[in-house]
């Protein structure tokens, strides 16, 4: 006799695993009853998570029923999380490689996060619906490092304030409901998208200068004990 899985168990997750969360919001009471799903992803190249995290995404159902299957699992809306405008990815001090094509606003979106279970276990407040396949949309933001611009969702005992995190991300960015998208900002878009690259020039021109200065002169790389930092009591009182 086969045992049954306890799918809320770290250890047994499988690439299309999901798991759904039902909302009990005060903050966002329109979105109650209604579901957040949790499908895990197969790791993307070049990342390297520790035991504690793994690659997710995040949907929101349109009512409050589960799907039931690949159909209904699909007619969920993946939520974007974050952003990005590719104009000034190309400008950042450090390369980002990624795949993806800009939306009708001209944005890429992060939908991948990463999940860390601290305690290697779900409660069951988290339900295990099954496996279901995720095909990552055309402006997907996968960056080659985990580090650039994804979203850490902590799944602990105060994870509803991740979830309203969550539909605030989902208002702005999938509602577009976010400065980014109003009439205003579009039309100074240009200027404001050349003050952040003239910032980030300034930065690169700074950090070229720095380096120049310890080819020279020599950097001190020892690691200091910061003692400015401490405010409790000397060792000898405590």
């Amino acid at each position: 006799m086969v045992k049954d899985i306890d799918k809320l168990r770290m250890k047994n997750w499988v690439v299309g695993d999901t798991f759904a969360w039902k909302i009990k919001s005060k903050k966002y009471p329109e979105y109650n009853n209604r579901y957040v799903l949790f499908t895990m992803i197969e790791t993307p190249k070049y990342w390297e998570l520790p035991r504690t995290k793994r690659a997710f995404i995040s949907k929101i159902t349109s009512g409050c029923t589960l799907p039931q299957n690949q159909n209904e699992y699909e007619k969920a809306e993946p939520i974007k999380l974050t952003f990005e405008d590719p104009v000034e990815l190309a400008h950042r001090l450090y390369e980002v490689k990624y795949d993806a094509i800009p939306d009708e606003y001209d944005y890429v979106y992060g939908y991948v996060f990463k999940f860390w279970v601290t305690s290697y276990k779900l409660n069951n407040n988290m339900t295990y619906i099954g496996n279901f396949d995720f095909i990552q949309p055309k402006d997907s933001f996968i960056p080659d490092s985990p580090l650039y611009g994804l979203m850490l969702i902590l799944f602990d005992d105060s994870f509803d304030t991740e979830i309203d995190s969550m539909l605030k991300r989902y208002e702005s960015n999938n509602l577009r409901k976010g400065i980014k998208y109003s009439k205003e900002y579009l039309e100074n878009r240009d200027k404001i998208r050349q003050d952040n690259i003239d910032f980030m020039n300034h930065l690169r021109k700074v950090s070229e200068e720095i380096g120049k200065k310890c080819e020279i002169y020599g950097c001190d790389t020892k690691k200091h004990r910061d003692t400015c930092t401490y405010v409790g009591p000397k060792k000898q009182d405590r």
